[in-house]
């Protein structure tokens, strides 16, 4: 009897995978895929969103905790008090009056006239009239533009001298031994051209020097003698100031704008840091000023105008007249909006094609700024403040 093979019959038993099998299978695997892949898009697209978000806020509260710090010191260590003697004489002569402001400020660093200026300001501060820069708490230059989207630029000064409210009477009234009303080696101070007219409208030209470091130090003050100077921040030859107002070691005087890269630039104009323009903050889109007015003297903000309001503009507030000092008086604060983006692109999907500043002001107030395609992909985030500015038309007797 013949036995089967059973080798044979295994062998016919068995059967590989078919066509349709594997065919299905790489349809399984693919759906798979494609599922896993939309997973982790919607989560790459998530995270890039909160991601932009944060760097948005980050970003925006530092530029504005930035802004805000030096538009609270806007107006302060440029006054004087009457009658706070230099020496053995007393400026007695003049009100208590912010005696400083509105002068045409000039000033020369290695002996060269830098303001006014014989060039043109850099991007984005070019429409800053170089030839007229008064000393004023705030000052703001519209930056126009459809919709006024175009940025604005803001101007803040002032001063940070341990002897504020003090007045320095001209080298030549001074005793051997006098000490500048308190000034510090490495002070700076403003020159006031004619100190008997320095109340006068319209304001005199002043000037800003700095002590040397070895003022009160090992140079000896002799009586009726100049005191040592710093020979870079020097006034020309043959301008001799009559009065000075300490502004101690490190003023403000500082241009704020943001350029066509997105970047708040800040312009220091006396150029401490070994440079004028430097970056201030990443991913700026646009900055918008609003002056809040006290039109009815009651002390309080009842209006809020643009920079380029009737009686407002820079060319009003900057003629050194009575009017511009009655004007300038009238600001009592600066709303302040700036709109940052995220450092990447965030949204898939379009954002809104437009933004609105102020929407709470009347339209002629309003700013609109309007998106590409490319920059709706992009988060957004708007900071509105409002900063009180020291009032320039009262200073108080300490």
């Amino acid at each position: 009897m013949i036995q089967p093979n059973s080798t044979l019959l295994s062998k016919r038993h068995v059967r590989g995978v078919s066509l349709v099998e594997t065919m299905v299978g790489i349809a399984i695997s693919l759906v798979v895929s494609l599922i896993i892949l939309n997973v982790l898009a919607d989560s790459e697209t998530q995270r890039r969103s909160s991601t932009g978000a944060s760097d948005a806020v980050q970003n925006g509260v530092a530029t504005m905790y930035k802004l805000d710090r030096v538009l609270r010191m806007a107006g302060s260590g440029f006054t004087y008090q009457q009658g706070l003697a230099y020496g053995n004489n007393a400026v007695t002569s003049l009100p208590d009056f912010p005696v400083a402001w509105g002068c045409q400020l000039s000033m020369a660093i290695n002996n060269v006239q830098v303001y006014p200026r014989t060039t043109a300001f850099p991007a984005p501060f070019a429409a800053v009239d170089r030839n007229n820069l008064r000393l004023l708490p705030v000052l703001a230059y519209d930056g126009g533009g459809v919709n006024n989207s175009t940025s604005d630029v803001l101007i803040v000064m002032a001063g940070q001298s341990s002897a504020t409210g003090r007045m320095a009477g001209a080298e030549s009234d001074k005793s051997a031994g006098a000490d500048e009303a308190g000034m510090l080696p490495n002070e700076f101070r403003l020159g006031i051209q004619t100190v008997a007219d320095a109340a006068a409208l319209p304001r005199n030209p002043c000037w800003i020097d700095r002590l040397a470091s070895t003022y009160g130090a090992t140079a000896a003050i002799t009586s009726n003698a100049p005191v040592p100077k710093d020979p870079t921040y020097a006034t020309l030859s043959g301008v001799v100031p009559e009065g000075y107002v300490p502004l101690g070691t490190n003023p403000i005087l500082s241009m704020y704008g943001v350029n066509a890269a997105e970047q708040l630039i800040e312009f220091d104009l006396l150029g401490l840091s070994g440079t004028n323009a430097r970056v201030s903050s990443q991913n700026v889109v646009n900055m918008q000023v609003l002056y809040g007015l006290d039109t009815l003297g009651a002390k309080a903000v009842d209006t809020w105008v643009t920079p380029a309001a009737a009686n407002y503009t820079p060319a009003a507030l900057s003629d050194g007249s009575a009017a511009a000092a009655g004007q300038i008086a009238t600001i009592l604060a600066v709303r302040l909006a700036i709109v940052v983006r995220s450092s990447q692109p965030a949204n898939s999907t379009p954002g809104p094609a437009t933004l609105v500043l102020f929407p709470d002001q009347p339209v002629g107030s309003q700013s609109t700024i309007t998106f590409t395609a490319d920059q709706q992909r992009y988060r957004y985030q708007v900071y509105d403040m409002v900063i009180p500015i020291k009032p320039v038309q009262r200073f108080l007797r300490s």
